[in-house]
């Protein structure tokens, strides 16, 4: 199949101010290019991996849905700047995947 690379961001402002007493809400959002040769129900079959990029944050990067990263309150450092990434992949064919991070920065 010729599959294309999904297109990926992260919605809302960047960088995005938070204190530690927040919590805070990621959402990611994704599509596929608008191509005559696409499966439009492939959409679905994408995969969502979260990380955070400095190495900072050692909390969980578990969600309940794939495309929404939920920090709690009292995770993230005042006075300190993450780097939340996602990358949405196709899950037929990992290799097509895509990248779009955000900066975090506690106050």
């Amino acid at each position: 199949s010729s599959n294309p690379v999904p297109l990926v961001y992260i919605t809302g402002s960047d960088p995005l101010y938070t204190t530690y007493s927040d919590d805070i809400s990621i959402r990611a959002e994704a599509s596929l290019p608008n191509l005559a040769c696409v499966d439009a129900s492939s959409d679905s079959n994408m995969e969502f991996i979260w990380s955070e990029v400095t190495g900072g944050y050692s909390g969980s990067l578990a969600t309940n849905a794939p495309r929404v990263l939920n920090i709690d309150a009292n995770q993230l450092l005042p006075k300190t700047t993450y780097e939340f990434q996602v990358l949405a992949r196709m899950a037929n064919d990992p290799a097509l995947n895509a990248t779009a991070t955000v900066e975090v920065i506690v106050q």
